[in-house]
């Protein structure tokens, strides 16, 4: 139990941490040097994906190679969460239901190596917390303009 609360705890910073640099330096930075969503979207995303070579010391570099590249597809995700959304808060909580997801899942559900369909798992696990979080989004700007 005490295990399970460290790992929710370190996504929690995890996630918080990431979104900071990435989303808010890194893609504003981006944002202030080409002057374009889309690009600075794009290689904010790019950036993320590199930053997660740091796992190389602990995955083979076929492994490594495959989740820089489904954690620049996650990393698009978020970033159009927070431009899209332009909601701090929804980005982090995606990008923690994200990694707790995966977490809890394949830590119950898979037991095999880490193989294509772990990867293609990954992502929609992504996917699906985007639209979850996207639903819990709407429903609260929904709320928000009633409450006005």
């Amino acid at each position: 139990m005490v295990i399970c609360l460290l790992n929710i705890g370190l996504f929690i910073v995890l996630a918080l941490f990431e979104e900071i640099v990435f989303r808010v330096i890194v893609y504003n930075y981006f944002l202030k040097i080409f002057n374009k969503n889309i690009i600075s979207i794009i290689l904010s995303s790019l950036v993320f994906g590199l930053f997660h070579f740091v796992n190389l010391r602990n995955s083979s570099i076929d492994e490594c190679l495959i989740q820089v590249l489904y954690s620049t597809c996650t990393g698009c995700l978020f970033c159009f969460i927070y431009y899209f959304c332009d909601n701090f808060v929804l980005c982090v909580t995606s990008h923690f239901l994200y990694n707790l997801f995966n977490l809890l899942l394949f830590n119950k559900f898979y037991s095999g190596p880490f193989d294509n369909s772990f990867y293609l798992w990954s992502i929609i696990i992504g996917i699906l917390c985007f639209v979850y979080c996207l639903i819990l989004f709407i429903k609260n700007e929904k709320t928000l303009k009633i409450n006005r």
